[in-house]
């Protein structure tokens, strides 16, 4: 879902773990600028697209929050967005963690997980050895998002990814031993039907 407000929301995307963030990718200078829009540098951080629009009534009825754009438009990157989601593992918080100063979870792969050979898990094709999602894998819903082993029992688990679309991890944070932030990036652009006569 696309948003009219997106543009540049932060110069520290990096630091930042917002639970959803819209980000345009091609924003461009206003055409028109008023008396400030220098002075604040507001060129540094563009925050729309210009875009020539014609609207004809012909009928009586007009076009409301609607625009009909060329293919080339849209190939060269009209309106092409990103959505960061971020997505928390809480080690914590999971069935079977110790309620004690002791933790008895740990992020990575248990000896239960074979990860060479022709009979390797599943897992690694999303997971490195220490449990956590590889830095520009693409995940689907249902993938591994990390996996974390129960020191009683000796057993791996795993946590999924619980998206609705497809996505691209962009950034992973172990934040102390038991908590795990991965950014996702969801890659977008203006959904235009076109059709042949």
């Amino acid at each position: 879902m696309g948003k009219q407000t997106m543009g540049t929301p932060s110069t520290a995307l990096q630091h930042r773990t917002d639970n959803k963030l819209y980000r345009l990718q091609t924003g461009q200078s206003p055409v028109v600028r008023p008396a400030l829009h220098n002075t604040y540098a507001m060129d540094s951080f563009p925050n729309g697209t210009n875009a020539i629009v014609a609207v004809i009534s012909y009928t009586g009825y007009d076009m409301e929050d609607a625009m009909i754009l060329n293919k080339s438009a849209h190939e060269r990157g009209f309106a092409y967005g990103t959505v960061y989601k971020s997505q928390t593992v809480d080690l914590a918080d999971v069935r079977g963690a110790s309620k004690s100063s002791a933790p008895t979870l740990h992020f990575g792969l248990g000896d239960d997980i074979r990860t060479e050979g022709d009979k390797q898990h599943l897992c690694c094709q999303f997971l490195d050895y220490d449990g956590l999602p590889l830095i520009g894998g693409r995940l689907s819903p249902g993938d591994y998002l990390a996996a974390y082993v129960d020191d009683t029992t000796g057993r791996t688990c795993f946590v999924k990814y619980k998206g609705e679309e497809d996505a691209y991890v962009d950034q992973v944070r172990l934040l102390g031993r038991l908590l795990l932030v991965a950014w996702v990036l969801l890659h977008f652009s203006a959904e235009i039907l076109f059709h042949r006569q």
